[in-house]
């Protein structure tokens, strides 16, 4: 891979669609791909003068998937808080909001998503 650290998860959703998930943590690079038809997307999340920066670097119709990636986004932050040392932490602490519009159906394939992201390797 691209960097040292980097994660790549392949699974199906229940609905059959495969995903590949991609995280390169050097580069805050997270990479989402044959989600409902929706990918590849790139994402990047920053953390810049107390906020988070989130852009959707490459990707058809950013209009339409910026929701899609502050959603992962989400997950991405809450994620970083906590692998933070304390004194990380308590620079940062914040709450963040993140407004989807995102039809029922995308929300749970997401969700989806998100869980196979997030959940440790199966051995």
């Amino acid at each position: 891979m691209v960097s040292k650290g980097s994660i790549t998860k392949r699974g199906t959703l229940s609905n059959g669609v495969n995903v590949m998930f991609i995280c390169i943590p050097r580069l805050n690079l997270y990479v989402i791909s044959d989600a409902d038809n929706f990918g590849p997307h790139w994402i990047n999340v920053e953390f810049e003068k107390n906020n988070y920066n989130i852009r959707h670097l490459l990707g058809s119709d950013a209009d339409t998937y910026l929701p899609v990636a502050r959603y992962f986004s989400k997950h991405i932050i809450e994620n970083t808080f906590k692998t933070l040392s304390p004194v990380e932490l308590s620079l940062q602490r914040k709450e963040f909001i993140l407004n989807l519009s995102l039809r029922k159906f995308d929300k749970k394939i997401l969700e989806e998503i998100v869980n196979l992201m997030v959940e440790p390797e199966s051995s």
